[in-house]
């Protein structure tokens, strides 16, 4: 009966911890400080996403126009890469090349793709410590599930390539 017990144990720790394991696979570590700016005169807050990516996968990020709440992946897919902003889509700009010729665009041109392993970070800087703005328009999607959509890869060098990004509202 011991032995028998012991293995029941053993079989729940294990798949509790494989449990564990994949509920990991994305670590958002949020860190936030206030501060006075001597040089602009304004109390200013700094807040700090970092994202650290536990899994085996690629993980895109991008900030979207609008909020993201209450979007399904498919959907904050399609509006960033297939819907028209002004004139022109992501995918269109990025099969005519216009990409390598402009600067990285928010809402428009940002995308991160953080690899197995690695991790980034949003530092965005604002004056009101309540805001959410950026917060509610950051994105995160499996890199597969993104590409899959589309039905098309995506090139290393339409990504982002620092290991972070600052953003003032």
């Amino acid at each position: 009966m011991k032995s028998y017990n012991h293995i029941i144990f053993c079989s729940l720790l294990c798949t509790s911890l494989i449990d564990l394991n994949a509920q990991c696979a994305i670590q958002i570590d949020t860190t936030s400080f206030s501060f006075y700016n001597g040089i602009t005169g304004r109390a200013q807050t700094m807040e700090i996403f970092k994202i650290s990516n536990n899994s085996a996968c690629d993980y895109f990020t991008w900030i979207t126009l609008e909020s993201a709440l209450n979007k399904t992946d498919i959907e904050l897919v399609h509006e960033y890469f297939r819907e028209q902003k002004p004139d022109f889509d992501f995918l269109f700009m990025m099969y005519e090349n216009l990409l390598e010729e402009h600067p990285v665009s928010l809402g428009y041109s940002f995308l991160k793709n953080i690899r197995a392993g690695e991790t980034f970070s949003y530092f965005i800087i604002k004056e009101k410590t309540n805001s959410d703005f950026y917060r509610q328009r950051l994105v995160l999607i499996k890199r597969e599930k993104v590409e899959r959509y589309l039905r098309t890869e995506i090139d290393e060098k339409y990504c982002y390539k620092f290991p972070y990004i600052v953003l003032s509202e």
